[in-house]
C-alpha cells in the first residue's frame, strides 16, 4: 500500500496532482456508470432520477479540476535539490518542502520552508515576482496567533542557506508554535 505524503514531505506535490487526477476519473466512472443504470433500468430513457444524480457528480469532480489546474504549473523539488538543502540542517530545524499555498488573490510556492520555535524562513518560488507581498501574507498569518515569531522570505537559495546557518531557536511556548504549524498547514493546498 502506498503511504499517503503529509504537506511538507518531500513530492508532496507531484503526489497531490496525481491524486486529484484519480479522483477526477473516479467521479467520471462513477458519474458514467450511475447514467447507463439509469438509461438500462428506464428503458433508454434519459429522463430520470439517476440521470440527476449522475450530473451532480459533476461537482465534486470539478473541485478536483479545479485543484489539479491551480497546482499543474509548479513541481516538486528534485532529490538532488532536496538533499542538498537537507545538508545544511542542524538540530531543532524543520524543513517542509512543496509547500504551495493560496489566498484569496494569488497562489504562492515555497520550495522549502523551515521553522525553529520564534522563526520561520522560506525560499520563494524563483518565477515569484512580489516576494514582500508573499512574505507579508506569510508574516500575517503566523502573527495572528504568535506574535514573537518572525519570518522571512528569500528570493534567492544563497541567501536563504545563509539565514539557514545563522537560525536558533527562541524561547516560544510550545502551544503557540502548534498553532504557527497548524496556520501554515492550513494555508497549503490539500
Amino acid at each position: 500500500m502506498i503511504r499517503k505524503k503529509k504537506k511538507g514531505e518531500f513530492q508532496y506535490l507531484d503526489r497531490l496532482k496525481s491524486n486529484y487526477l484519480w479522483k477526477i476519473l473516479l467521479f467520471l466512472v462513477i458519474g458514467l456508470s450511475i447514467f447507463v443504470i439509469g438509461l438500462l433500468l428506464n428503458k433508454m430513457e434519459p429522463q430520470n432520477i439517476f440521470s440527476v444524480v449522475a450530473i451532480l457528480m459533476v461537482l465534486p469532480g470539478a473541485k478536483q479540476v479545479v485543484g489539479l489546474i491551480a497546482t499543474v504549473p509548479y513541481h516538486s523539488v528534485t532529490k538532488k535539490e532536496y538533499e542538498h538543502i537537507s545538508s545544511h540542517l542542524k538540530e531543532g530545524q524543520t524543513l517542509y518542502v512543496d509547500m504551495l499555498m493560496t489566498s484569496k488573490d494569488r497562489i504562492m510556492l515555497f520550495p522549502y520552508m523551515v521553522e525553529v520555535p520564534g522563526k520561520i524562513i522560506a525560499l520563494a518560488d524563483p518565477k515569484e515576482k512580489d516576494v514582500k507581498g508573499v512574505e507579508k501574507y506569510l508574516f500575517q498569518n503566523v502573527r495572528n496567533y504568535c506574535s514573537d515569531y518572525q519570518v522571512c522570505v528569500f528570493k534567492e537559495e544563497k541567501y536563504f542557506l545563509r539565514e539557514l546557518n545563522r537560525m536558533t531557536p527562541a524561547d516560544v511556548r510550545e502551544d503557540e508554535r502548534e498553532q504557527v504549524l497548524k496556520i501554515l498547514f492550513t494555508l497549503v493546498m490539500p
